[in-house]
């Protein structure tokens, strides 16, 4: 059975849940916006030495492209099933289109 589910898994790109949670028989790994922001703020921490601790500080403009540059790093490396995105946020807003781009399915509620 495991090695179906890693079978079925390295065939499917990451999904996309746009407010909204899977369901509970959803049997992948799901993770949410906050660890997209988590390595946006890690890779700026990192690549500038003292640098802002946070996306947001970054030089104007450059704040959401870092944001984005991380999500679709997640996607890329299939390190998750699936992405939870809540577009009542600035995070959420930034990370709609890129990520409805390059996800395999999203799913939505009727808001």
């Amino acid at each position: 059975m495991a090695e179906v589910n890693a079978a079925a898994r390295a065939s499917v790109r990451t999904r996309l849940f746009v407010d909204c949670e899977p369901g509970q028989t959803f049997e992948y790994e799901v993770t949410h916006m906050a660890v997209v922001v988590k390595l946006a703020n890690e890779r700026i921490a990192s690549s500038v030495d003292g640098g802002p601790p946070d996306y947001r500080y970054v030089e104007y403009g450059k704040g959401p492209a870092c944001l984005v540059d991380a999500a679709l790093e997640i996607v890329k490396e299939k390190r998750y099933d699936a992405i939870v995105l809540d577009t009542r946020t600035p995070e959420g807003q930034i990370l709609l289109n890129p990520l409805l781009a390059c996800c395999d399915g999203a799913y939505a509620t009727g808001r």
